[in-house]
């Protein structure tokens, strides 16, 4: 991680702020074809590229990065290193844009490191939106193979009281009898 992360020291990364429309680059003939439009949309991660036509600024979608878009300097926001990895892994755009807004949010984001402690909010059932935040501590703060920016893994907390306990230890024992 510290390779490819250090390697990004000068870039720079923007959030777009309007939809918009790219292009995909065909890698093997280094062309745009026309037929290569994408769409974006307001949230994406960009990150900057030279050599943009005049008064504009040429970016690549981050988690994309075959797709260039060309943009107006109020199309786009300019983030930090930090702030664009830790907003890359959210897959709803909006919230990227709230997480955004609320520069805490963000900050408090850039400062976990392993072995902190957290509340982490867990749905309690697919079937209705009831959640529960419980405990939990970061055992490891980093990219994930297969995943797009920085990524937790968190530890749950489970915390029993006296009676709890015994309630568990019990229907445990019973179950482990019923399998004998």
């Amino acid at each position: 991680m510290a390779t490819s992360r250090q390697a990004n020291k000068d870039k720079k990364f923007c959030v777009l702020l309007r939809d918009k429309t790219g292009r995909k680059i065909d890698k093997v003939y280094s062309s745009v074809d026309s037929k290569r439009i994408v769409s974006l949309c307001k949230g994406e991660i960009l990150e900057k590229r030279p050599h943009a036509p005049m008064g504009l600024q040429r970016f690549t979608v981050l988690d994309r990065p075959s797709v260039y878009v060309e943009c107006c300097r109020d199309e786009a926001k300019q983030i930090d290193e930090d702030e664009a990895f830790l907003l890359l892994p959210v897959s709803s755009l909006n919230e990227r844009l709230r997480l955004l807004e609320d520069r805490k949010v963000l900050e408090f984001g850039k400062k976990l490191k392993e072995e902190d402690y957290v509340y982490v909010s867990l749905k309690l059932s697919k079937s209705q939106n009831a959640r529960q935040d419980v405990e939990g501590i970061i055992r490891y703060k980093g990219p994930l193979e297969g995943s797009f920016g920085i990524q937790f893994g968190v530890e749950i907390v489970v915390r029993y009281t006296m009676q709890e306990y015994q309630f568990v230890t019990t229907a445990q024992q019973l179950d482990q009898s019923h399998r004998m």
